[in-house]
């Protein structure tokens, strides 16, 4: 049983089925105009956070979804999601593998101390409560500028307006045991009323936007924004919770289905992807905090026991919720979704290096004893293994019934997962094993000690109520030796998507899905081919003027993608200096003021050199390339605990529109503008700079 354990290896081996999925998509929904002038934006809301766009493809509805059949009047949002939540549990659906290849996930990792507090407060609200969400129906102009789909269709989708049994709003409020509820008639602020009279449907603004499907992502959206705030007097998020934006499909720069912002409001989806509940999960869960969630196969998207891996794309499937480590996340997180007490933590290197308990489904959290568990409130829904560093692993049951019936991927196993950041912040989970009676999962030499940390699965029983999983974990030598040495160590994950930066998700391709193989099926992975690469130095020899942080702006002016790897800078003293960059979509001269919000940026390099007085640092590749489509900019950050060096602007005082299209640096791919400079992390403002050093490209 415990011969030759490697890590991610089953003792007793089973064979493993790669699954691959499809792309997610994001609607927006175009608004009708309306006769009467909104409030003036000063009395609503505003965010700090920026939103994209996209488009997609559409999809059909089952009986209950004719609009012929609603009523004219608005039902109670809370009333019908509760009643979508119970119905559902009995529906019973076909789960099809679907194939389709996605691009790499992305993370993000607050690290600053003067942040870390108000942070830790706007998670805690971001996993429990009622949520108020307004869905935006976009209409373009010209050529295919139309969802197809109406406003009440929409509402009736996602929130189950009109009787749908199987939405978005039903899932999370089934997987949240109540916690969590997503509505369309909560807390619209103090201009309630009149927002509500602008509504097509519950919870669905129509608005138009002047230009057609054939622009940048980036242009459409400033676009819709516009249209919100001529129609009902809402410049950003306003009073809602989340904003959902619902697009005609895709016309330009196409190839992905849905994204959405981190920690954040906005989601985008195009055509009809808004209709499929597990999609609104998967990019309502990124405004949540949530990274992707992988499989053992190492790819970003494949953990198919989790929402956050894009497991199904079908508007009457739902019944799935997250992994451990999402759960265990929600929980230190004050979610409240289980209770503190099914969370344990263990640490393999404490006196007693042994734990031995029952696990049991987030699905039969509420059921009944019988034949099961006799000890069942002390029972557990996530045992966190630690590490002593920032990578730990998770252990769960992945039970699947009730609300995760339609669960695709390790069904009533034992599953390893691995996680970032201690588990609480926004990090790209990977299955290490799933694990059937009788498995093994070992990690050889822990932490340095030549011991083997094993996690035994002794036995699970399916025929109680509920159903359980028994399970030990041991530290000790493996007899057997010859072990592959593994040690996990810190490592940042790739930076989150959509946190302004769009989170491409591929999307189902169309026409009839076939039955799944009985044989594994995957796709050859496909690897970029650059055809060319190079590097852009700027303004490296004029840098005179100093700071601790500054912002520039990278547009792509070629005619194919360019594949950012990487940033070197322009060091300012000689001392050991800490350097982490982030990044966000769009220019500075679109973001604005909006720049200067660190929740709106997405960390993606963070390392530390000893650095040379006003010479070149040369710092290593990005853990996850920045891809900027054709026409499109993306807007950089730098901080320096060392300083760094830039060339002063000519003309000085703030920033302003001008300024941020000035061209400082140039070839014949990428253009780099001018930007602010900062004494600070996120704070004091310098006014104009032009950013010195190193691009580190190539197109693809």
């Amino acid at each position: 049983m415990r011969e030759a354990l490697q890590e991610g290896t089953l003792v007793s081996a089973v064979s493993t089925i790669e699954y691959v999925i499809p792309e997610t998509v994001v609607v927006v929904e175009t608004p009708s105009p309306s006769p009467s002038s909104p409030p003036s934006s000063a009395s609503s809301s505003s965010s700090s956070s920026s939103s994209s766009g996209g488009g997609g493809g559409e999809t059909g509805g089952g009986a209950d979804d004719d609009p012929s059949s609603f009523p004219s009047s608005f039902p109670s949002s809370r009333a019908s999601t509760a009643a979508s939540a119970t119905a559902s549990a009995a529906t019973t659906t076909t789960t099809v593998i679907e194939s389709v290849s996605l691009p790499p996930g992305e993370v993000m990792i607050y690290t600053d101390p003067e942040i870390h507090a108000r942070w830790r407060r706007l998670q805690q609200g971001r996993y429990a409560g009622v949520k108020s969400a307004l869905v935006v129906r976009v209409t373009a102009q010209g050529e295919g500028g139309v969802v197809l789909a109406d406003a009440r269709t929409i509402s009736n989708k996602i929130f189950g307006t009109y009787g749908d049994r199987v939405t978005m709003a039903s899932q999370f409020a089934r997987c949240s045991y109540g916690k969590f509820e997503v509505v369309y008639d909560r807390d619209y602020g103090p201009n309630e009323s009149y927002i509500i009279g602008q509504l097509s449907a519950p919870g669905v603004l129509d608005v138009e936007i002047p230009i057609t499907m054939d622009n940048p992502r980036s242009v459409i959206r400033q676009a819709v924004q516009r249209a919100i705030e001529e129609k009902i007097g809402v410049k950003g998020q306003g009073p809602f919770r989340h904003v959902m934006l619902v697009l005609p499909k895709c016309r330009m720069d196409c190839g992905w289905a849905a994204y959405a912002y981190i920690n954040s409001y906005l989601s985008v989806y195009q055509g009809g992807y808004y209709a499929f509940p597990a999609v609104g999960l998967h990019e309502i869960g990124h405004n949540m905090g949530f990274g992707h969630s992988g499989g053992p196969d190492g790819k970003t998207y494949s953990d198919h026991a989790c929402m956050m891996g894009n497991p199904h794309y079908k508007d009457d499937v739902a019944d799935m919720c997250y992994n451990p480590a999402k759960s265990y996340q929600i929980v230190v997180n004050g979610g409240g979704w289980y209770d503190r007490g099914r969370v344990e933590t263990f640490n393999p290197m404490s006196a007693s290096s042994s734990w031995a308990g029952t696990l049991i489904g987030v699905s039969e959290l509420d059921a009944p004893t019988l034949y099961g568990v006799a000890d069942h409130a002390n029972s557990r829904v996530v045992l966190k293994i630690e590490t002593l560093t920032k990578l730990d692993l998770f252990v769960g049951f992945n039970r699947a019934t009730g609300m995760n019936a339609d669960n695709k991927m390790a069904s009533d196993m034992v599953t390893v997962t691995e996680a970032n950041n201690d588990g609480r912040g926004y990090s790209t989970s990977a299955m290490k094993a799933m694990l059937a009676q009788g498995q093994a999962y070992g990690v050889a030499n822990w932490r340095g000690t030549g011991l083997t940390m094993t996690v035994f699965v002794d036995s699970i029983r399916l025929d109680a109520s509920p159903g359980y999983a028994k399970v030990r974990v041991t530290l000790d030598r493996n007899r057997a030796g010859g072990v592959t040495t593994f040690s996990p160590t810190y490592r940042p994950t790739p930076p989150p998507t959509p946190s302004p930066t769009p989170l491409p998700t591929p999307y189902p391709t169309p026409g009839p899905t076939m039955p799944p193989s009985l044989s594994p099926t995957t796709l050859p992975p496909v690897t970029p081919s650059p055809v060319f690469v190079s590097e852009l130095s700027t303004n490296i020899e004029s840098s005179k003027g100093r700071c601790k942080s500054i912002m520039f702006t990278i547009t792509n002016i070629a005619g194919a993608d360019v594949v950012i790897r990487g940033l070197d800078i322009v060091n300012r003293r000689n001392a050991a200096t800490t350097v982490t960059i982030y990044t966000q979509m769009g220019s500075l001269e679109e973001l604005g003021d909006y720049a200067l919000n660190m929740i709106g940026w997405n960390m993606i390099h963070q390392s530390q050199k000893m650095g040379q007085s006003n010479k070149l640092m040369e710092l290593d590749d990005f853990a996850s390339e920045i891809r900027i489509s054709v026409g499109h900019a993306q807007s950089f950050y730098i901080h320096s605990t060392g300083g760094l060096m830039y060339k002063t602007a000519d003309d000085g005082g703030e920033p302003d529109d001008e300024m941020f299209s000035e061209i400082t640096g140039q070839d014949q791919a990428i253009a780099i503008s001018a930007g602010r400079v900062l004494r600070g992390h996120f704070r004091h403002n310098n006014g104009p700079g032009i950013w010195a050093g190193v691009v580190k490209y190539y197109l693809n």
